[in-house]
């Protein structure tokens, strides 16, 4: 695999990383009704 494709793997892991991260912290605390209650009273993800 060449450098340049190396490099955009670790960018596309690097962003999922992240994501991961920002939804543990958002759900943090969060039962599992709770968050589902959320999504149908707002209609998509309770951001």
């Amino acid at each position: 695999m060449s450098e340049t494709a190396t490099r955009e793997w670790l960018f596309y892991l690097d962003d999922m990383l992240t994501f991961a991260e920002k939804v543990l912290s958002y759900t943090e605390g969060f039962e599992q009704q709770q968050f589902i209650d959320c999504v149908e009273k707002v209609g998509f993800w309770c951001f």
